[in-house]
């Protein structure tokens, strides 16, 4: 049986993965190896001890909310579906918020109403795809980009709402 925390910290995880793969750019370039001539060369021994220098430790950007309470962070025109409860939430200002909701209804008619209600609160349905289990979409507004994912699972349809500003936008 899952714990609420181990919940909380599999939709966070979740959560930071899809924001990431959102802000990812094509021009990114990768590591670059140097070349074999260029091999490092051994470092020198240290041979007195470093002055300690205090470092101040800053506090997390992010703000979680619990179960069954509004999410922070979230702008009216993002649809939250009527008959889903709240897991949990994340907002930080520099990656977005993150949505977690819980909904009896089928997977089906959860992706069907977002993708009219999407449309009609001004958004710009950009990709959709649909697996069995599962339904993706990805809309812009100003320069914002939304993705819900729809996943059928063992208690129910799960929903995943992400929205975080457009890497370059």
């Amino acid at each position: 049986m899952h714990r609420p925390w181990q919940r909380r910290a599999a939709a966070v995880l979740l959560a930071s993965l899809l924001l990431g793969a959102c802000q990812a750019r094509d021009d990114d370039a990768g590591f670059v190896p140097p070349p074999p001539s260029e091999a490092p060369s051994e470092p020198e021994p240290i041979t007195e001890t470093p002055p300690l220098v205090p470092v101040e430790i800053p506090k997390p950007d992010m703000a979680f909310s619990g179960p069954s309470e509004p999410p922070s962070g979230l702008s009216d025109d993002v649809p939250l579906f009527p008959d889903a409860t709240t897991i949990g939430s994340m907002t930080s200002p520099t990656r977005g918020t993150i949505v977690n909701l819980n909904s009896p209804e089928p997977a089906d008619a959860i992706f069907a109403w977002y993708l009219d209600e999407l449309a009609k609160r001004g958004w710009t349905l950009d990709k959709q795809s649909t697996t069995t289990f599962s339904h993706l979409v990805t809309a812009t507004k100003d320069a914002r980009r939304a993705t819900i994912l729809i996943k059928t699972g063992p208690a129910g349809t799960a929903i995943l709402i992400t929205v975080a500003q457009v890497s370059g936008g």
